[in-house]
């Protein structure tokens, strides 16, 4: 199976086909060290209990751990360089569309609600559009070519992952697609509550590379991107906030889950839930696919 790098070379997947069908581990990467940091995000799923090492002896933030725990199992460091809210958010999401167990017209819904017209963009932003776009629908098209497909193209995506320029052109895709929800597809529900400086002030800040997201743009991204996102804050209790607003109607292809902590920083969070749907081990570091 052929599938496009980031860099837009062509790559032969290894075929590991097991020809008896069994039940078998998939491990993309060894179990990295608790203080790994990361250049793009943590290679693996890391045990939620590895958070309280952050503030081991803050014994709020213990507790609020402790409860997080109750809902979900693990997280993904994420690299803080002012760009961490897009990364968390869109890592995330298709890390659950590309996975082997979700359904494929997920991501033919998404590239379909791609805009088509970027109006006036820099060429950066236009050019990462083209290259995620067209990675995007190279791994789709592979999927849909059997199940051992969808596995290799997972294995394929968690690499690129670690790639620090696929990383930064999924974060100026990101960037444009909630600029373009915020200016252009959503435009009608933000005109009324800014002033015509205050929107030309946020849509500077979303295409702003090393700009953290704040305020309008945590619901921009995930609308520009079809998504629900639920983001856990850690204050002296856990607030939980949903982006859109939990009474917006409507379908969307995913919900993704993402922790804001110190300093607002924002890391990528793994429920039971989905942990259990993946068929993932935490403990092993692995996926247990047939």
């Amino acid at each position: 199976m052929k599938t496009y790098s980031s860099s837009g070379f062509v790559n032969e997947v290894e075929d590991q086909i097991d020809q008896r069908g069994q039940k078998r581990k998939i491990r993309f990467f060894d179990i990295p060290l608790e203080h790994e940091i990361p250049k793009t995000l943590s290679q693996t799923w890391l045990p939620i209990k590895v958070l309280k090492n952050e503030f081991r002896f803050n014994n709020t933030y213990i507790k609020n751990i402790t409860e997080l725990k109750s809902e979900y199992c693990g997280w993904r460091k994420v690299r803080g360089d002012g760009n961490c809210y897009y990364r968390a958010v869109i890592a995330s999401f298709l890390l659950k569309i590309f996975h082997p167990l979700s359904p494929l017209n997920k991501i033919y819904q998404f590239l379909q609600s791609l805009p088509k017209n970027e109006l006036d963009y820099p060429s950066e932003f236009i050019q990462a559009k083209e290259k995620i776009t067209e990675y995007i629908s190279q791994l789709y098209n592979s999927s849909m070519h059997g199940y051992e497909n969808r596995i290799e193209c997972f294995r394929f995506l968690n690499n690129s992952l670690q790639d620090q320029e696929f990383d930064l052109n999924l974060i100026r895709f990101t960037r444009l697609l909630s600029h373009y929800a915020f200016t252009v597809t959503h435009h009608s529900r933000f005109a009324d509550f800014f002033i015509a400086d205050e929107i030309l002030t946020i849509s500077a800040n979303i295409l702003a590379m090393g700009t953290e997201a704040e305020g309008i743009e945590l619901s921009s991204c995930p609308l520009g991107l079809g998504i629900t996102v639920r983001q856990v804050n850690i204050f002296a209790n856990l607030l939980y906030n949903t982006f859109p607003d939990e009474t917006d109607s409507g379908d969307s292809l995913t919900k993704v889950n993402i922790i804001c902590k110190s300093r607002g920083h924002y890391d990528i969070l793994y429920s039971t839930e989905d942990m259990e749907k993946e068929k993932y081990c935490l403990r092993e570091g692995c996926y247990n696919l047939k």
